[in-house]
């Protein structure tokens, strides 16, 4: 069975810094496998809701790092990224 052409799921969080930064190299993700991606926007809320888990940020050591690494993983690949006043 062939997979060429054949969308890729490409699932996304609207807040979350990680996924802006994921869905501004989508296009060129497209490109470089060859495939289109189809957009699946999700809530983490409910995620977290239902596993017990928190945010990233609320994570003690880890809340505090990914603040630091949201801009850094954005600069790596050029995407501009300016954190919002208050997250979340």
């Amino acid at each position: 069975m062939s997979t060429a052409g054949t969308p890729v799921d490409f699932y996304f969080e609207f807040s979350s810094p990680y996924g802006y930064i994921a869905s501004q190299l989508a296009d060129e993700m497209e490109r470089r496998i060859g495939r289109p991606l189809r957009w699946r926007p999700m809530l983490l809320g409910p995620v977290f809701k239902l596993t017990g888990q928190a945010p990233l940020v609320e994570v003690p050591l880890k809340g505090e790092y990914s603040k630091r690494d949201f801009p850094r993983s954005a600069r790596l690949p050029q995407v501009g990224y300016a954190p919002p006043g208050q997250f979340p």
